[in-house]
């Protein structure tokens, strides 16, 4: 298998919600799974049965925690891995799709590790139904995301904090927002922020939305205590770490409060100013035995450092470009590019990271001016960008937030999440300066075209799979009721003779000739026509807007190219021919498989009269019975 054969193969197993039924078909189960494994994937199929017992799952169920023989044999319900409090949204979600009959079920939930952590699960799956439309059982991929949720509700407090830090909110008011977006984002934790008192050396409470008041006092008392020389300062630059409040002997007059309070694990972070003075400590406490992970304590500084911001913004008086160095250290820690716009004299300062996304070495500039950013924004992309920032300028709206493509130093296109806020307007509220953030997310971007590419793509051929052709059906057959003028026609085509190919010269090289008639195909179409593999040998073909005698000779066209021009499989030429039937879309038909069925008795005409031809039937539903 090619290295790309590799890259692509989960991806095509999350897209498809019949996978585990096509390779099982194929004899290749194994394989897949052992694919599914190295993709940190994990593949799963459970009953429709009450509480949806697992019939099975991948062996990388492990990454949790849970061994695969004994979920398997033990009859695990499903439902035991979701979080309790995701429970009921997760059985109401499948119950809305089952009542509607979906086929595909997609949803993001959070699950329990058998050590008792919290992930974020996001589920592409199958439902599988039988002849009387009674699920019979689910399957699909569950895909950790617990990094990119963590990292959006991070975004989320940044914007919040940094809007209030614009807004001129009260440092309680900054801290308690900050404080409950990092419970928000783990419930499992408890956030307490404290601050020292300048004239005596002494910790307070900041923010501690979650903690006991007494228990806040009698944790400030303790450290007060514990420190009397350096007081606060003796923290230094290191995050303290607790794993067990038990037995740290740091924890020896606390610890009965903490088990009162259900606290089991303490991590603190020292608050530190721009000079490096501590200014407070920044705790999570944890109601499980944990040491924080790389990710966590790289998030703790970021927060202390937000925490920092807003503690010297409201202490000291300092200066527009003071704060706005201070922003961009800490957005620039997680990867953001920080920009300053003046918006009457259209100066734009962007941040060296801002460079750096567009390619460009960080210190040479590459918009002096909006009209240069402007220039390099996707055309496509454009009007959009200009409407909601025309619309937050005139404050119509609270926050200036979009996405786009921006050209790189290379050419090529960038996606950027770009937010910002007005954080100066005259007395007529005339918008004077504007800052923001620049997030790259080009690479979540690709992901999502590939999952929807994937979602709507034959894996072999590249063209779409039937599930997404009927959907483009549909889409003509509510156009015509309409439109009573419009004419469409749809072609059903049919490899002949291909069962020879398989028999004389193997699966592979049927596989070849399928992706060289693909290839084919997609020549001879206009950019809104749309192909589709139906199965085995036998495609589809959309043609909008066109008339019979134009799909009469768009279909020859393609007669006689396949027939000219041989498919090529280990040097051996192998020739091809197609027989294709043709009907024109009707108003009266009710479904896509009406439309369909009369090409497909065209097709079957071709293939009786001799094969490699075109056939037509013109039958229309309305006298079809006459």
């Amino acid at each position: 298998m090619s290295p790309q054969a590799d890259r692509s193969t989960p991806l095509w197993l999350a897209s498809s919600a019949k996978a585990l039924e096509r390779l099982l078909a194929m004899g290749l189960f194994q394989v897949a799974s052992r694919v599914v494994e190295s993709s940190g994937m994990i593949l799963c199929r459970w009953l429709a049965s009450p509480g949806w017992p697992v019939e099975y799952i991948s062996t990388n169920v492990a990454l949790w925690g849970y061994s695969a023989p004994e979920m398997m044999a033990n009859g695990r319900l499903f439902i035991e891995l979701v979080h309790p409090a995701d429970r009921k949204h997760v059985i109401e979600e499948v119950a809305r799709h089952v009542r509607q009959q979906h086929q595909q079920f997609r949803c993001q939930y959070r699950i329990l590790t058998a050590t008792g952590e919290v992930l974020w699960i996001e589920e592409h799956s199958g439902v599988e139904y039988d002849a009387q439309d009674r699920v019979v059982r689910f399957e699909g991929v569950l895909n950790d995301i617990t990094a990119r949720k963590g990292q959006e509700q991070r975004e989320k407090g940044r914007n919040r904090v940094l809007s209030l830090l614009a807004g001129g909110a009260d440092l309680p008011v900054i801290l308690d927002a900050l404080a409950r977006n990092v419970e928000l984002e783990d419930p499992e934790l408890l956030c307490c922020i404290t601050l020292v008192e300048r004239e005596r050396h002494r910790l307070v409470v900041g923010a501690a939305p979650s903690l006991d008041p007494d228990f806040q006092q009698g944790f400030v008392q303790h450290w007060n205590d514990s420190l009397p020389s350096a007081g606060p300062r003796a923290t230094g630059r290191q995050i303290m770490l607790s794993p067990d409040i038990q037995v740290d002997h740091r924890w020896a007059g606390l610890r009965q409060a903490a088990r009162n309070q259900g606290m089991v694990a303490c991590w603190s972070a020292p608050v530190l100013s721009s000079e490096g003075t501590v200014l407070g400590m920044f705790t999570l406490f944890h109601r499980r035995h944990r040491r924080p992970s790389p990710a966590r304590i790289r998030a703790m500084r970021e927060f202390a450092n937000l925490a920092a911001i807003a503690i010297e913004r409201t202490r000291h008086v300092q200066t527009l470009r003071e704060n706005a160095e201070r922003w961009r250290f800490a957005l620039e820690a997680a990867g953001d590019g920080v920009f300053d716009w003046d918006v009457q004299t259209d100066i734009l300062t962007n941040s060296r990271r801002c460079s750096e996304m567009l390619g460009y070495n960080g210190h040479q500039p590459h918009c002096l001016r909006s009209q240069d950013w402007f220039a390099r924004i996707h055309p496509d992309d454009l009007d959009r960008v200009r409407e909601h920032l025309a619309a937050h300028l005139a404050g119509h709206i609270p926050q200036y937030t979009c996405e786009q493509r921006v050209r790189g130093k290379a050419g090529e296109w960038c996606w950027l999440h770009v937010r910002g806020l007005v954080v100066r307007r005259d007395t007529a509220g005339v918008p004077l300066r504007m800052v923001g953030t620049v997030s790259d997310i080009t690479a979540r971007k690709h992901m999502e075209q590939e999952l929807r590419a994937m979602a709507t793509t034959d894996h072999l051929t590249g063209l779409a799979n039937r599930r997404h052709f009927m959907g483009r059906m549909q889409e003509e057959v509510l156009r015509m009721d309409r439109n009573a003028d419009y004419q469409a026609a749809v072609m059903m085509l049919d490899l002949d003779h291909f069962k020879r190919v398989n028999d004389t010269h193997g699966h592979s090289a049927g596989d070849a000739v399928l992706r060289h008639f693909a290839a084919l195909v997609r020549h001879c179409l206009r950019k809104n026509d749309a192909a589709g593999r139906m199965g085995g040998e036998e495609f589809a073909v959309l043609l909008p807007d066109t008339d019979l005698p134009s799909a009469q000779a768009l279909a020859e066209r393609l007669r006689v190219r396949v027939a000219r021009i041989p498919a090529r499989w280990e040097g051996v030429q192998i020739p091809v021919t197609v027989s294709i039937g043709i009907t024109l879309l009707s108003a009266l038909d009710l479904l896509p498989d009406h439309a369909l069925q009369r090409a497909d008795e065209a097709l079957y005409q071709a293939k009786t009269g001799g094969r490699n031809r075109v056939e037509v039937i013109i039958t229309d539903p309305a006298t079809a019975d006459s």
